[in-house]
């Protein structure tokens, strides 16, 4: 197992109409996974606080910064590419965790 980052942003977003919700939904996940990135991305929506959850896994070390650099750069081209809008996506919230292979935990033990 080598070391990773492990990233959440939450953003919460106007939703379009509830009947267009789904298939929007579904083209901000396809639009995502469709970036070309060395990282594992997942996305979630809970329609009760109108947030949109991406999850991402960067392989190696990563600082923070650069992590949620290239997390709110894939988010937002995804939503773009699906037909909405960021306004204030500087106001997302960040859940960032460093993952040390397995070789650094036998170290630090």
């Amino acid at each position: 197992m080598s070391a990773s980052t492990y990233v959440d942003m939450q953003v919460t977003v106007a939703p379009p109409s509830p009947a267009r919700l789904d298939s929007f939904f579904d083209a901000v996940a396809d639009a995502l996974h469709e970036i070309t990135d060395d990282s594992s991305r997942d996305l979630a929506y809970d329609a009760a606080t109108g947030s949109l959850t991406f999850s991402f896994t960067f392989e190696g070390p990563v600082a923070p910064e650069r992590a949620m650099a290239r997390a709110l750069t894939m988010g937002r081209t995804a939503f773009h590419a699906a037909g909405g809008a960021t306004p204030n996506w500087d106001l997302a919230q960040w859940s960032i965790v460093p993952q040390q292979s397995a070789a650094e935990e036998l170290l630090l033990k």
